[in-house]
């Protein structure tokens, strides 16, 4: 098991031991998903540090502000860093449009990206007709909000499939590809962690 995949385990086994905890003290099943966005960001910081010798590393750090722009669209994740940290401009910066429109634009296309950069270094079709198979149709439901269970079921299958494919490639050149799939998995895990509240 690589490191990033030992940790992406690490994490989700905490928000699954502290909801299970949650569960026998309090009846209910309750994590810290408030924090998913946060740590999803100090992840992605993590390995872009652990890797920067890694061919491509650059995209690794591009991610970094994908997640940065996931945080500051999560209305969790803005409370608590305005509560916590009395920030306040926090929530102008959240309720402005453009920042969806950036969201949107930064994270499907950096996952597009990735699907394609994915492609052309293995060539191997299915796994991308796949993958593009489940990106139209979950970035089309981003227009139907009453659909956002399906848009998760949707992404979450994309994420697995990103990332199991990314893990068969034995390039080292494209080993960026399964940190970012390492990344994409714990943002599936802690999506699916949700559903259990």
């Amino acid at each position: 098991m690589d490191r990033e995949l030992k940790i992406v385990s690490s994490i989700f086994l905490t928000f699954l031991i502290f909801g299970i905890m949650s569960l026998f003290q309090q009846g209910g099943f309750v994590t810290p998903f408030f924090l998913k966005h946060l740590v999803l960001l100090i992840v992605s910081v993590i390995f872009y540090a652990l890797n920067t010798k890694v061919a491509y590393s650059w995209v690794l750090l591009l991610f970094v502000p994908v997640q940065l722009v996931f945080c500051l669209i999560d209305p969790f994740t803005v409370g608590f860093l305005i509560q916590k940290f009395e920030l306040s401009w926090l929530q102008t910066i959240h309720d402005a449009i453009w920042l969806k429109w950036i969201f949107i634009l930064a994270y499907f296309g950096f996952l597009l990206a990735m699907i394609f950069a994915k492609y052309l270094q293995t060539k191997n079709k299915i796994p991308f007709i796949v993958e593009i198979g489940l990106f139209i149709p979950s970035l089309i439901l981003l227009g139907f909000p009453i659909l956002y269970v399906l848009n998760d079921i949707l992404t979450i299958a994309l994420i697995l499939v990103f990332y199991f494919s990314a893990q068969r490639i034995e390039d080292e050149k494209s080993k960026f590809l399964g940190i970012i799939g390492s990344q994409y998995l714990l943002l599936a895990l802690l999506q699916l962690i949700e559903y259990l509240h």
